[in-house]
């Protein structure tokens, strides 16, 4: 059995499959080369604390937007709310997370008996085949479920299926995952890693150098003896006794071994990179000339083409106009809207009456306010008249 049993949710619900016959064609993507399989790539930036940190900020914050579809409220409903099992969030980051570390990221449509979206169920890359149909005309997926009960899905339909691609170099039919251009990277920090490790384990295992000062009074033998009391004298009570025949000189870590540790702002600003994310935002050196602003700008940036990439998926297998507002990331306090309505109004583009009501749409200026300063204007309004 599976750990969640989706077959009481399947219960009245019909999963149409296309009726194809044509022999789909498989369509494979690229080894990453990056692991042993390509299909747990997902998993392996959990081990990596640079990439776990750069991974969880911006999926963190793209699930702090808002999904908004005009004129199409059940549609919106289930944009924010798409699995029966989990929170809105927690599916869209599994998603956004899949979709950033793989370059694509899955999600079944479940439909109910009249064809309307029940509820969206995320996929591993590990449980998608995609397949093209020989004559181009389409993508079929071949599906395998967590859970035995529902069983595997063959020749699904692309209209069935949500395929977040982040970048793609066969017309967008498949994504690639950004770390693949880490590949270097990677086996570098792995190596440097290795060398590290070697360096302190090495450090650690001797902890001081006795030197005779008088040569010829201890035979091999007694030499031996003689370290092994040393090290169980460090070991014991931290301390080493010697007499005036002999010199201790402690191990300290070199400098070429503390500078092997500095190698995870170097990889750190090689993953961002990749991401086109600040690296100053994740431990990383970043650009000692960039401003905060300028650094603000620039994660939003990436921010919108991230976002970009997703509305473009959803507005293509949803048929309708499909926006995430991410204001509430890049603007929190509101302060860059309201600049933007002051120097408009400033500028005579819009009067202060419609600045007012904009502000006030969008949550800058409370609706108390809001009346008051109408009914001010009515006042005015008869004053003048007067």
């Amino acid at each position: 059995m599976g750990l969640l049993n989706l077959s009481n949710l399947a219960k009245g619900m019909t999963t149409p499959q296309p009726n194809i016959q044509e022999d789909p064609k498989q369509f494979l993507n690229p080894d990453l080369d990056l692991f042993d399989d390509a299909a747990v790539a997902s998993n392996n930036f959990l081990k990596n604390s640079s990439l776990f940190a750069i991974l969880s900020y911006i999926t963190n914050d793209l699930c702090s937007g808002k999904f908004i579809v005009p004129n199409r409220p059940q549609t919106q409903n289930l944009l924010q709310n798409p699995s029966k099992l989990t929170s809105g969030s927690a599916f869209w980051q599994s998603m956004f997370m899949n979709l950033l570390a793989n370059g694509e990221s899955f999600a079944y449509r479940q439909r109910s008996s009249n064809q309307q979206d029940y509820q969206w169920i995320p996929l591993r890359q590990s449980q998608v085949s995609t397949f093209v149909l020989s004559d181009a005309s389409g993508l079929v997926y071949n599906i395998t479920f967590d859970e035995p009960e529902l069983g595997p899905l063959r020749n699904v339909s692309m209209n069935d299926v949500i395929h977040l691609k982040l970048v793609s170099n066969n017309g967008g039919l498949t994504g690639i995952s950004p770390l693949f251009a880490l590949g270097e990277e990677m086996t570098i920090q792995q190596k440097s890693n290795a060398l590290t490790q070697r360096a302190l384990d090495q450090g650690n295992s001797v902890h001081g150098v006795v030197k005779e000062n008088k040569d010829g009074l201890l035979n091999e033998k007694e030499k031996t003896l003689r370290a092994r009391k040393l090290s169980k004298d460090m070991r014991d009570t931290g301390l080493v006794v010697v007499d005036s025949l002999e010199d201790f000189t402690p191990i300290e870590m070199k400098s070429d071994v503390a500078n092997l540790l500095k190698q995870t702002d170097w990889t750190t600003d090689q993953y961002c990179k990749v991401y086109g994310v600040p690296p100053s935002l994740f431990g990383g050196k970043g650009d000692q000339q960039s401003s905060v602003d300028m650094e603000a700008d620039i994660y939003s940036r990436a921010l919108n083409r991230f976002k970009n990439q997703i509305i473009s998926e959803l507005e293509f297998k949803l048929q309708t106009k499909v926006d995430l507002d991410l204001r509430s990331v890049t603007d929190p306090d509101g302060s860059k809207y309201a600049k933007t309505i002051a120097d408009l109004t400033q500028k005579k583009a819009i009067d202060s009456a419609t600045a007012m009501k904009m502000l006030n749409s969008n949550g800058f200026v409370p609706d108390e306010f809001m009346n008051s300063a109408l009914k001010g204007g009515d006042n005015n309004g008869n004053n003048d008249s007067n």
